[in-house]
């Protein structure tokens, strides 16, 4: 959890990129994007080389051949001024196309950092989850000051931060970069959270308590975590174990029927309760009266 308000956040994270998502199916083409389809296509078919590129860490000088190569096949000066003479150029049409191929380079370097950025989805693996009763393990707890911003943001802490943010400027000269916003905001809930009376902090911290013991007792409870293997206790792996067969039966049972195969499922492993004694589990599925088993399929068959 972050104690800059979500305002904030969000002002920062639009100006980290000018690239919006896209698809670029052929039936159903819509982009929020600078580019066009075709220039979308042509940006997919650089993608191996710009990676190739990347693992030599010297993507610069590919990334120059790239803009050469766009602008080539997509003039500035022909979109800007319909042809692709520059020496017809005033000397104040010469410093607008400069501006408008400084902005496309930035925008095709962009395009390529927002693919890396990508990582693949979990949502299908929560969703499984989700549906058979296995949880996430929830966010780390607020701190104090981070729970007084969420309250108190726009009443008390917003105020100091504009007008800290006006000194801020006038003494270096020049706008405050994200990373100094950020951290503006930070030194200013915490200075506004340690100047509130006692009671406020007290109302705060006893909230706090609160969640910290709902969170432990979900904790203890028959929840199933995703988490970090070296963060787990010996009752979290305990809980997984014991709710195995009813996590086992409703992933398999019902895929089992839907497909018709025949499935098993086993599992071994310490037991915490058991002081870490070797335990193990098996399931059958798809299994069906009347229809034929090995035995009965292959006649040598002895068991």
């Amino acid at each position: 959890m972050s104690d800059v308000p979500e305002d904030v956040r969000t002002a920062m994270d639009k100006a980290l990129s000018e690239d919006e998502a896209c698809d670029p199916s052929e039936k159903n083409w819509t982009c929020r994007s600078w580019a066009t389809r075709e220039q979308w296509g042509w940006l997919m078919r650089t993608r191996p080389a710009y990676l190739a590129a990347r693992k030599t860490r010297h993507p610069g000088k590919y990334l120059e051949t790239m803009y050469s190569e766009f602008l080539e096949e997509w003039s500035e000066c022909q979109r800007l001024y319909g042809h692709r003479d520059e020496s017809r150029l005033s000397p104040e049409e010469l410093e607008v196309l400069a501006e408008a191929v400084k902005k496309k380079k930035k925008q095709l370097r962009l395009w390529h950092k927002n693919r890396d950025r990508t990582r693949p989805s979990t949502r299908p693996l929560s969703s499984l989850l989700a549906a058979i009763g296995v949880t996430k393990k929830a966010s780390r707890l607020p701190q104090p000051h981070e729970q007084f911003s969420k309250e108190f943001y726009q009443t008390d802490v917003r105020p100091l931060v504009r007008a800290r943010t006006k000194e801020l400027e006038a003494e270096l000269g020049r706008k405050l970069v994200a990373g100094e916003r950020l951290n503006n905001v930070r030194v200013c809930t915490k200075e506004v959270y340690e100047a509130s009376s006692r009671e406020v902090r007290e109302d705060i911290a006893e909230r706090l308590r609160k969640a910290k013991a709902d969170a432990e007792a979900g904790r203890t409870g028959r929840v199933v975590g995703i988490a970090d293997p070296d963060d787990r206790t010996p009752q979290q792996y305990q809980d997984a174990i014991e709710l195995g067969p009813q996590i086992v039966e409703q992933v398999f049972k019902p895929y089992a029927t839907a497909s018709g195969w025949t499935f098993t499922v086993m599992g071994a492993g310490p037991v915490p309760m058991e002081n870490g004694k070797i335990g193990s589990i098996s399931a059958h599925f798809g299994h069906r009266e009347g229809s034929i088993n090995f035995a009965q399929a292959l006649g040598t068959f002895t068991s």
